[in-house]
Formats: structure tokens, sequence, C-alpha cells
């Protein structure tokens, strides 16, 4: 579970005790650090299925990976489809980039679980098989 306070919150104010403050405030550091070292596996893992179906991920250094489809409509298509299938993936077109390289926009975030990671790598190879 993950806990977030908007505002300092005191025991004595809610009848918290201090241990139990303790625990909660322990149990949210625990869930960030974990949270925080997975995002670089999952960033890994979805390099390498986009890498895997001959897209160039040479130049990604971040959990955002653009996935060059050329023509818009084949990007906008692509975003669609993958939207019905609940992957919230944008299709990037020009003026945004150059004419003949619009892209799908998959940015990944440390909430995603490894499960849906290899869900939208299945799902991006069977819609950009056509592209390709």
């Amino acid at each position: 579970d993950l806990f977030v306070f908007v505002m300092p919150i005191y025991g004595t104010s809610i009848g918290l005790s201090a241990s139990t403050i303790g625990f909660i405030l322990g149990s949210f550091a625990t869930a960030t650090i974990v949270v925080r070292l997975a995002l670089p596996w999952l960033s890994r893992r979805m390099r390498e299925e986009l890498a895997a179906m001959g897209f160039d991920m040479s130049r990604v250094v971040a959990p955002i990976f653009p996935v060059v489809l050329g023509d818009e409509a084949t990007a906008l298509e692509a975003s669609r489809r993958l939207r019905a299938r609940g992957f919230f993936v944008r299709a990037i077109r020009p003026p945004t980039v150059p004419v003949g390289t619009s892209r799908l926009r998959v940015a990944l975030s440390a909430a995603h679980t490894p499960e849906q990671i290899e869900a939208l790598a299945q799902a991006l190879d069977l819609r950009v098989d056509v592209a390709r």
C-alpha cells in the first residue's frame, strides 16, 4: 500500500502512536525504493523487446521510447488499436516530428508491472508488423 500525505500530519492531531507513524512512513519509504528500482529494469526490458522487433533504440536514455512507423496514418491507426486494447500510446506526427517519421510514444512509469510491459510488447509486435 502506498501512503501519500499532502501536508504534515502529526500523530497527536489524529490519535496515532509514534510507532504507527513510523510504520506508515517506513512502508512508504520501502515502497518508494522498490518502485524507483523497478523503472530501470522495466525500461531495459522494453528496450530489448523493441530492439528485437527491429526498432532503433540506440539513442534511448529515458523510459520514453519512440517507435517510428513512418506515415501519419499508420501511427494514428496503431495508436487507436492499442488504445482499444487498453494501452494509452500516443501517435506523434508532423509538425512535431519530420514528415515520414511519425511514431508512437511509449512512455513507462515505475507503476507499470512486468506483465503490463510484456502485454504491451506483444500488442506492439502485432500492431506494427503492417507498418514495417
